[in-house]
């Protein structure tokens, strides 16, 4: 039987309340997805820019775990 790894959320506030804990970080993550969605290259070759959103969707879904 194998035992999964605390996520880095759960290794770094061992001791808060765990639905607290969800709901801040829910309002951070989409906070910090929606900052990074103004960021924007411009690419020459097509009109439409890449913007820093998937980076930022990706990060926030390594940081919090399943």
């Amino acid at each position: 039987m194998t035992t999964l790894a605390p996520t880095l959320t759960a290794r770094h506030f061992p001791h808060t309340a765990t639905w607290l804990r969800d709901v801040f970080l829910v309002i951070l993550g989409s906070l910090f997805v929606a900052a990074l969605a103004q960021v924007e290259i411009p690419l020459f070759f097509t009109p439409v820019p890449i913007t820093g959103q998937t980076f930022g969707v990706l990060l926030v879904g390594a940081a919090l775990g399943s």
